[in-house]
């Protein structure tokens, strides 16, 4: 039997250039923190244009039928399930910048959205262009996930089709699994705990799954070996040193 080559039916299909737009009325749900990555913000523009672009972007890229939905912040983010990847994402230093919409950029986006300090004064300037436009904005009290699902959900009996733009993780890394089963109980405890947040139900995150740090909460480590006793002993490496 003859082996096909599955790259050679990619090189044959042609790409869609442009958005294929559905029939009928529709309404669109953007996430918030998906939005702030779509725009360049150029060096020595002020605040108030780099807020008038993303107003710009999302008229020309999907009308007025539109909500934008961003996370919240917690003052107390040390009782946050999301503390720790906060605080991970945050690693690197930056510096807290007092702006206004007339203040002039200076620092890239990347560096000045690293403060959280910052990223929550950058949304608040963007929801009031937003606001001032006409879009819709709402902001969650933490994860923007559940507003979005209950938003879509509320709209969805006056449109003919309602869309969700947000980012989203296709590749699966397996060697990412929980590798003993100790760690993977508490892996299925913290999702279990995620889920019934997004349903609304409040659970308490020190039974599942999260402990209490002097940082705020974070995963509890599993306490089991990784690996049978008798493996673990076989394990060597060539160092000379240490």
């Amino acid at each position: 039997m003859r082996k096909g080559t599955k790259s050679s039916l990619h090189t044959s299909l042609s790409p869609i250039t442009e958005d294929v737009k559905p029939e009928g009325s529709h309404y669109v749900v953007v996430d918030g923190g998906h939005l702030l990555h779509k725009i360049v913000w150029r060096q020595q523009a002020t605040f108030g244009a780099i807020a008038d672009r993303y107003v710009q972007y999302l008229n020309n890229k999907y009308g007025q039928d539109i909500a934008v939905i961003f996370d919240g912040y917690p003052d107390d983010d040390k009782k946050s399930t999301k503390n720790c990847k906060r605080l991970r994402r945050a690693s690197h230093y930056s510096p807290e910048v007092m702006f206004q919409e007339e203040t002039m950029l200076q620092y890239t986006k990347e560096k000045l959205l690293a403060n959280e300090c910052n990223k929550k004064r950058f949304i608040e300037l963007l929801k009031k262009a937003l606001r001032k436009a006409n879009i819709c904005v709402q902001q969650a009290v933490e994860d923007a996930d559940l507003t979005i699902v209950n938003t879509v959900i509320s709209v969805a009996p006056q449109y003919d089709y309602v869309r969700v733009v947000a980012a989203a993780k296709t590749k699966f890394n397996l060697a990412r699994l929980p590798p003993t089963t100790d760690a993977a109980q508490l892996h299925a405890m913290r999702s279990y705990h995620q889920v019934q947040t997004w349903l609304g139900n409040e659970k308490d995150p020190l039974k599942w799954g999260w402990m209490h740090t002097p940082s705020g909460l974070f995963p509890k480590k599993a306490e089991k070996d990784p690996a049978p006793e008798s493996l673990l002993q076989c394990i060597s490496c060539t160092c000379k040193k240490g």
